[in-house]
């Protein structure tokens, strides 16, 4: 009776350690440590299940792309420091129901400037977009200048200005639309220019009509950068 006893208990165990058995091999045919993955762009689309296959980065994956830099109107100040207001000259208020700066005639050239910095992806191209509109319908006298300063950590303040090609407007309804004037940075300007540094933008009414006013309704720049 006793051996009995002893060859139940032997059958019992065995009977529990087949099934345990067949699912730790499972596990093992299943583990992660039997997987070979590749990169993402290695995937293969016709079978997606298939992890071995390898990708290639190429020059449009890490090709520089375009970023934009958005200027504020509330953030513009007369040169010199002075705060813009209805009674400046630049004034800021609104024209044709959009917030405007503007300068009312050709005798008005008191630079408007605003300070930004270069974010740190800045790689070359800061090119400026400026939207503008007259009471006066030709455009062909009315224009923006520019100029800006350079400033960082621990350098002497920039004490010179470094002047920059405005540009003059082409529209012979500025009185009724918009015009987009576009301020590219010269070799110099860009010469001095280094992700993370400091930019003063400075800009002139280069209206040259002894009564047209000028108005400033918009400022945005964009650059070249690193992904």
């Amino acid at each position: 009776m006793r051996y009995w006893k002893a060859l139940c208990a032997i059958l019992i165990i065995v009977a529990l350690a087949i099934p345990f058995n067949a699912f730790a091999a499972r596990y093992e045919e299943l583990s992660v440590t039997k997987l070979k993955v590749g990169t993402v762009e290695g995937l293969n689309t016709a079978n997606p299940f298939d992890l071995n296959s390898t990708g290639t980065i190429t020059a449009s994956n890490i090709a520089d792309v375009t970023r934009e830099i958005y200027f504020p109107m509330a953030g513009w100040a007369l040169d010199g420091g002075d705060d813009l207001d209805e009674g400046t000259a630049p004034d800021i208020g609104d024209d044709d129901n959009i917030p405007s700066i503007t300068w009312d005639n050709s005798g008005e050239v008191v630079a408007i400037q605003q300070t930004f910095r270069l974010p740190s992806t800045y790689v070359s191209g800061l090119t400026l977009y400026c939207l503008v509109s007259s009471d006066t319908a030709s455009g062909a006298t009315t224009g923006i200048d520019w100029s800006l300063w350079v400033n960082s950590t621990n350098l002497v303040f920039d004490a010179a200005a470094i002047a920059q090609t405005g540009a003059t407007c082409t529209s012979g309804s500025l009185d009724v639309s918009h015009e987009v004037l576009t301020l590219t940075i010269d070799a110099t300007g860009e010469a001095a220019l280094s992700a993370g540094c400091w930019v003063t933008i400075n800009l002139f009414n280069a209206t040259t009509h002894a009564t047209a006013n000028l108005e400033l309704k918009g400022v945005t720049g964009t650059f070249a950068a690193t992904q």
